[in-house]
């Protein structure tokens, strides 16, 4: 649902170049909800995953607000799995 309103959004910008990457990132924002970090952290999570959420809504108008669309993607998944309940571990 959320990456066809990125979509929508930015289709109606009429910069369709971004549209395909920015929607990669959507899918990425919606899978990092899947990192469980300890119940006093969850009211962060949500704000942070909130705000991305809200970033992607505005769309992308050049290759300058990608990057920093993608490092603010990044930084939430660092800390995600900074603070992330379980660890993945190598299997033996």
């Amino acid at each position: 649902m959320l990456t066809v309103l990125v979509l929508s959004v930015i289709c109606a910008a009429g910069d369709e170049a971004f549209a395909p990457r920015v929607q990669t990132l959507a899918t990425h924002v919606e899978r990092l909800a899947a990192i469980e970090v300890p119940q006093d952290l969850q009211t962060e999570k949500q704000a942070k995953l909130t705000d991305l959420r809200a970033k992607l809504q505005q769309g992308v108008a050049d290759e300058a607000a990608f990057q920093a669309l993608y490092l603010s993607i990044d930084d939430v998944r660092m800390w995600l799995w900074g603070h992330a309940a379980e660890r993945p571990t190598i299997a033996p």
